[in-house]
């Protein structure tokens, strides 16, 4: 076991790892981050009003006292964290750039992916209380008049309008059901006459959204060791999921956002010398807590 003191930070290496990003991944899109200085700390939770209030006074008279009213809740930390060894003599030996630097890359992937099912976990009907599951005839890949993709998120939309008082302005779904979407006959009926590209820009405009997401990353469900690859179980982490909702454009503690990120730093890489392996160990650590914070801007659609 190294000294506290033999263990240090590697700035260079956290760099790498604050740069590297797999462009598949949803976690920080969907639920914007915010930085936090405590492992466990209380947040605001504002009460909904939207009472018109009686403003009427009369001359010399009094104005009527209305006080905004909040509770609070609580987000808590979890640490994660990955380690590998790189060899004096592979480091050595090794003429393709940085063993240390791919290893950095390659832990921080494999913490994302962590990242990615923590927040796809959340995407549940115990979460968001606005929700449909879509009969058999509604899927959207039964390509049918009656099955229209975008009379679901039209309907989503005005659920959390209704609720929230906030009108959506991001939505995602699976790879699966986005190619349903680009060649379901309802929307190739309403752009037939203006656009062949029916891509995540246009859906986005269609459904009424800045920002349309598609979800392409997989992890593996096979055991540790197994073949690689679908054939040992790889799976989409919004499986059958779709959503809209509204975020918020910078996160902030008084900001109504559908959820937020919660994390006390960005990647952190630290690295020390193990003599008995003769190598570099190399750790990757991150703190975080994905969280839904205001459920009614949100509508989750499943199957």
């Amino acid at each position: 076991m190294p000294l506290k003191s033999q263990i240090h930070v590697n700035q260079l290496l956290s760099n790498v790892s604050i740069q590297y990003k797999n462009q598949s991944y949803l976690w920080d899109k969907i639920f914007p981050i915010v930085n936090v200085t405590k492992d466990s700390d209380l947040y605001r939770v504002y009460d909904r009003n939207y009472r018109i209030p009686t403003t009427n006074r009369a001359p010399k008279g009094v104005a009527n006292e209305m006080e905004f009213e909040f509770s609070t809740a609580s987000y808590n930390l979890e640490q994660h964290a990955l380690k590998d060894y790189v060899g004096v003599d592979e480091e050595i030996n090794n003429d393709m750039g940085s063993l240390q630097v791919d290893t950095t890359e390659y832990l921080t992937d494999a913490i994302y992916r962590r990242m990615e099912f923590n927040m796809s976990e959340l995407f549940t009907k115990t979460s968001w209380s606005l929700s449909v599951s879509l009969a058999t005839a509604a899927l959207f890949s039964a390509n049918t008049m009656t099955s229209d993709p975008i009379a679901v998120f039209d309907t989503g939309t005005s659920v959390v309008i209704a609720n929230a008082g906030a009108t959506p302005n991001f939505a995602f779904t699976n790879r699966a059901d986005y190619v349903s979407m680009k060649n379901h006959i309802a929307i190739l009926d309403r752009v037939k006459y203006t656009s062949a590209d029916i891509g995540q820009n246009a859906i986005a405009a269609l459904i009424g959204v800045s920002e349309f997401l598609v979800s392409t990353a997989i992890y593996n469900t096979g055991q540790e060791g197994a073949v690689s690859g679908t054939a040992a179980g790889g799976t989409t982490f919004f499986n059958k999921k779709s959503f809209i909702g509204y975020k918020a454009p910078a996160a902030g503690m008084k900001q109504m956002s559908a959820g937020y990120t919660f994390m006390n730093s960005a990647p952190r890489v630290r690295t020390w010398i193990d003599n008995e392996r003769n190598a570099t160990a190399v750790e990757v650590e991150v703190k975080f807590q994905p969280k839904v914070v205001a459920s009614l801007t949100g509508y989750l659609i499943g199957n």
